[in-house]
């Protein structure tokens, strides 16, 4: 089941040398079983509950389902777990019965992943017959095969003897392995499967699982997020995760499987892009260039003992992994969790910590809640990597935590997860962490923080014992406002549904002020909210946190943003009302409007003949700095600004103008999360607008290539959502690996940061690059407004008599070089319209 990814080990790494023939032994008595497991025999069936329980949460994220896991005691004496995951081969099965060959190749591939032991399905293969004394018996279905495993021992050489005998089975989709004992299974032993079941569902939001004793379902765990994702075993791993030794073993790991399958030697360079960060073969060549490896397989480089210098080289050419891509199990899924348990919602605390040392990133979350309901003794839950410990892997933190009052007497309950590629343990069995000093340092300071209102309650009453009838009241915050901004994160979804009737009609945002006041004043005690600060404030930040969620939500606001034409002076806000109004008032034809004692003229309305491109900015402010600049008309483009999120008319504009009239749709963003969500849903379709045409849209930036150009400041913004969430869109939306990783690492960068000189020089690049150019349009209009105007010229000069009688000259010649003369004047003047430019060559 245990599958790592990339070409590096392409599917389970059999290392011929990981079990010597002495060592064989291990499998075969209690003893060394204890010893393999690091759990007396008693607690041998929460092993196999762990391994089996671990490995089909694995086989269901690499197969992009999400987990739905069912756990069976039969009758005392059988363990069963059924997966929905891809299923075990039956060659796979073979590999697992062969004690020669370690099936696992987490030995060697570094990564977040829940693996205990590489040889823990082979432990549970044998633990039947020590269990039996004479055969252990082990059933796995899948894929429409019931293999039916058998563990002996030669009697003579002290090694495991299996055989496997195949007969058809029901189970076509997943794995179900069942794991017989001879002797029962206590019944002092249900409650520490529950315990353990509860625990994978605090760690693992998108699972799904149930747990049946006897026949009978005692407990089920429900997801609270089916598209939860975390760091994959096929992941690429980094290299800032080795040292000269693992990387050592992981070479020749790889090695061995290339001699093993018979396939030709890789070499340094393959070895080298399966890593993250340097796919690219600039990065690869470069690396190799310096180490003089272009032309070398990975075995020469290996038996040369330059696997240092090439760890060296690949850490530096990479960066290194932020903490929060590993997998965030979230507050949400956790405080649902605590209310299970009867945890007031109110002294809930929660904190996310990430750490990089030395290269290693930790993922730390620490919650902590008060249940003022139940004298029950303290829930302790913890986790690392996103799996259960038979016993609490943070053992250490006992005397801390009896400092911060949090003890096993205690009405409380603590959740401690911790999340690495590198996660080192105290024993064979895996059951005691060993974290460095700073990470440890770093969970104490957050189980301080979040306990801290606990701590001081706890002291206070054991000074004065009366302190204990306030204690529901400080815990529990009754007497505290809640701060307006979370006020607002709590009841927007809920006041947008109710003023939208439940999301199918536009909502003004006061509409939604008016059905999210009353919730917000009691949560916060305040008398008053003001409006403006809702609409203009609180809205756009909750829309812009969470890009995905609000998507489809059409929120009518009274001009956020405003249309300006070039040479026209049409100008209007970005109301559902005024943009209609420009749209249905568009000439489909120029017109050339004749001079009588004024000057001649020609009328436009709309993009015909006017601009050739629709400029969007993601944010007001700028317009005052184009216009000095007169970038529109030396351009001819159309600028739309708006603040934050694009709002339907912003689409129906794009829509009933860049279609139709095949002009382009540039968009100017920040380089941040919202930034990309805007380019993206400004021309995506949704359930709220529909496009007829796909515009075709040109994203100018910002990018993370253009900041590194400029030297622009970034700045620090806390991601609030679940960042592989947060990734799988600003992938959708053209975000590259590095991007991604930079804006998921809690940094982003305005277009702000740019002085105004430093902006104009972009965009003007930009509009350079991407070929748009001023108006020039059919030559007949061109011949038209020139005779037009060449009439206008004679109106000025010659009598009144003449007029009449010249005002008809539709004959008139044109320069046959009229449009390359117009181009010329254009070039000269760039901030004038072509109408000046006739009207000008007409006068002579």
């Amino acid at each position: 089941m245990n599958i790592v990814g990339g070409k590096i080990a392409i599917a389970h790494v059999l290392t011929r040398s990981a079990f010597t023939t002495s060592r064989l032994a291990e499998f075969t008595s209690e003893k060394e079983l204890i010893n393999q497991t690091g759990h007396a025999k008693e607690e041998w069936p929460l092993v196999v509950l762990k391994e089996l329980v671990d490995n089909a949460l694995d086989a269901c994220e690499e197969a992009g389902v999400a987990p739905k896991i069912s756990i069976a005691v039969t009758d005392g004496v059988a363990i069963t777990v059924t997966d929905n995951g891809p299923g075990i081969s039956t060659e796979m099965t073979d590999r697992i019965r062969d004690y020669e060959t370690r099936t696992s190749s987490r030995a060697a591939y570094v990564s977040p992943t829940r693996g205990a032991q590489g040889n823990a399905l082979k432990t549970i293969l044998a633990m039947g017959r020590v269990m039996d004394g004479n055969q252990g018996v082990t059933l796995i279905e899948s894929r429409g095969v019931a293999s039916r495993i058998t563990f002996d021992v030669d009697p003579v050489r002290k090694t495991p003897v299996t055989r496997r005998a195949g007969t058809a089975s029901l189970v076509q989709i997943g794995t179900r392995m069942t794991v017989n004992w001879a002797s029962s299974i206590s019944p002092d032993m249900q409650a520490r499967f529950i315990q353990m079941v509860r625990l994978y569902g605090w760690s693992n939001p998108h699972a799904e699982i149930k747990l049946t004793w006897g026949r009978k379902l005692i407990m089920r765990v429900s997801p609270s997020n089916l598209d939860w994702k975390k760091w994959l075993p096929r992941d690429p791993t980094s290299p800032h995760w080795y040292n000269a030794e693992s990387l050592r073993n992981l070479a020749a790991d790889c090695i061995a499987l290339d001699e093993d399958s018979e396939l030709p030697p890789r070499t340094v360079r393959a070895f080298i892009t399966d890593f993250r960060g340097l796919k690219q073969s600039a990065k690869a060549a470069a690396i190799c260039d310096s180490l003089g490896a272009s032309r070398q397989t990975l075995a020469e480089l290996f038996h040369a003992g330059r696997i240092p210098k090439l760890l060296d080289a690949m850490q530096t050419e990479s960066a290194t992994v932020k903490p929060a891509l590993l997998g965030v199990i979230g507050s949400e899924h956790i405080l649902a969790k605590f209310e299970e348990i009867g945890v007031d919602q109110s002294s809930f605390k929660y904190t996310m910590t990430p750490i990089i040392f030395y290269g290693i990133p930790y993922l730390v979350e620490i919650a902590f809640g008060y249940c003022p309901h139940k004298a029950f003794e303290r829930e302790l839950l913890t986790g690392v990597n996103w799996s259960v410990g038979i016993d609490n892997p943070f053992e250490d933190l006992d005397a801390e935590l009896t400092e911060m009052r949090v003890t096993d007497e205690e009405p409380v309950a603590l959740f401690v997860h911790v999340a690495s590629p590198r996660i080192d343990y105290r024993d064979r069995g895996k059951s005691r962490v060993d974290l460095p000093a700073e990470v440890g340092s770093a969970i104490l300071d957050a189980l301080e923080l979040v306990t801290k209102t606990w701590t001081k309650q706890r002291k206070q009453e054991e000074r004065d014992p009366s302190a204990l009838a306030r204690r529901d009241d400080r815990m529990t915050k009754r007497d505290k406002p809640m701060k307006l901004t979370e006020a607002s994160r709590r009841v927007m979804r809920d006041a947008y549904m109710k003023a939208s009737d439940g999301g199918t009609l536009p909502a003004h945002a006061r509409q939604i002020y008016y059905q999210a006041r009353p919730e917000m004043l009691r949560l916060t005690g305040l008398d008053k909210i003001e409006a403006n600060y809702f609409t203009q404030k609180l809205v756009p930040d909750y829309t812009n946190a969470h890009p995905d969620e609000t998507a489809d939500w059409d929120i009518v606001y009274d001009d956020r943003g405003h249309f300006t034409e070039p040479h026209t002076g049409k100008t209007f806000g970005l109301g559902t009302l005024a943009t209609k109004e420009y749209i249905e008032g568009y000439l489909s034809t120029t017109q050339l409007v004749e001079a009588g004692f004024a000057d001649a003229k020609v009328k436009t309305f709309g993009p015909a003949d006017r601009y050739a491109a629709i400029l969007y900015i993601e944010k007001e402010g700028f317009m005052p700095l184009l216009e000095r600049m007169k970038l529109p008309e030396r351009y001819d483009i159309a600028v739309m600004s708006s603040k934050g999120m694009s709002v339907t008319a912003a689409r129906l504009l794009v829509d009933r103008t860049c279609c139709r009239f095949k002009i382009p749709l540039l968009v100017l963003h920040d380089f941040d999360i919202a930034g990309f969500s805007i380019f993206g849903t400004l021309h995506a379709d949704t359930a709220r607008y529909k496009f007829a045409t796909k515009p075709n849209v040109i994203g100018l930036g910002l990018r993370l290539r253009d900041v590194d150009e400029m030297g622009l400041e970034s700045e620090a913004v806390a991601i609030a959502n679940d960042p592989h969430k947060l990734a799988a869109t600003l992938e959708k939306y053209d975000a590259k690996h590095e991007e991604i990783e930079f804006l998921l690492g809690g940094e982003r960068v305005e277009l702000n940061a740019m002085t105004s000189r430093e902006f104009i020089d972009f965009v003007e690049r930009k509009l350079d690059y991407h070929g748009i150019k001023k108006v020039a349009p059919a030559k007949s209009l061109l011949d038209a407004a020139y005779r037009m105007n060449l009439r206008a010229a004679k109106l000025k000069v010659i009598v009144e008599d003449a007029i009449v009688e010249m005002a008809g000259e539709d004959d008139a010649a044109v320069p046959a070089d009229l449009t390359k003369r117009v181009k010329a004047y254009l070039k000269r003047h760039p901030d004038e319209s072509w109408e000046d430019a006739v009207q000008s060559i007409a006068r002579g």
